[in-house]
């Protein structure tokens, strides 16, 4: 009966739920970013391209080979990356970029030989619409070794900008 007062209020407060919802997860949200195949390193500083993207929201699609964001807001860039075929004492290392240029500055694991994970997470920084996240790989030391697939991906995590003043 549309003259309950009790539906009404139940209807309007789902309603209001599902606003309240979507605005949350607008707020927040992550994707993971996987590797297609393997690449060879070499000392030069190589771009991962990035083809496969879970995410829990709108922000995120794939472009130019790494996470495109679709508005400004602040990100933190989880990376793990493993390296196989490496000889003793080679530095494996990666950086973070943005727009292809460096933002977080490499990481670096020595191998004690076959391979070398490198596992880490950036600082909160700020990103505007259609930033490109990515990453680049190297060998610091030799054309040697190639990146494992399976075992790299990046997390890119997504907070809204709420243009609050200090």
């Amino acid at each position: 009966n549309e003259s309950d007062q009790v539906l009404q209020s139940v209807a309007w407060m789902n309603d209001n739920n599902k606003a309240i919802e979507a605005y949350i997860t607008a707020l927040t949200q992550v994707c993971s970013a996987d590797t297609p195949s393997a690449m060879n390193f070499s000392p030069t500083h190589k771009a991962v391209n990035f083809t496969n993207l879970t995410k829990s929201g709108y922000v995120f699609s794939l472009s130019g080979g790494g996470v495109k964001l679709s508005e400004k807001g602040f990100v933190i860039v989880d990376v793990v990356m493993n390296a196989a075929d490496l000889r003793a004492a080679q530095r494996f290392c990666c950086d973070v970029t943005k727009n292809g240029t460096t933002f977080y500055q490499y990481a670096c694991e020595l191998s004690y030989g076959w391979e070398a994970t490198l596992a880490m997470s950036s600082k909160l920084f700020p990103v505007a619409k259609n930033d490109i996240i990515g990453v680049k790989l190297w060998n610091d030391n030799a054309t040697q070794g190639y990146l494992n697939v399976p075992a790299s991906y990046m997390n890119v995590r997504f907070y809204k900008d709420l243009n609050f003043v200090v």
